[in-house]
């Protein structure tokens, strides 16, 4: 358990808290809207997974095609 936590960064932390914050707000309310996102929010940090998780929004830096460098000419 040490070891999964020592992986742990801010961001992480603060997902999880504000799921659980949502979540309990949700139980409160009796609101399955707030309870569904907390749960939601939640999940994601436990298993670290956001919504770019398979880099789709990574931007790689210097890339160029080798049909731009030669202005489409091969």
């Amino acid at each position: 358990m040490r070891k999964y936590i020592s992986k742990w960064n801010l961001s992480r932390v603060l997902r999880l808290g504000l799921g659980i914050l949502i979540l309990f707000q949700g139980i409160e309310s009796r609101e399955w809207f707030f309870i569904a996102i907390g749960l939601i929010f939640s999940l994601l940090a436990v298993l670290n997974y956001g919504f770019c998780g398979s880099t789709a929004c990574d931007i790689t830096q210097g890339y160029t095609d080798d049909k731009t460098k030669n202005n489409g000419k091969l």
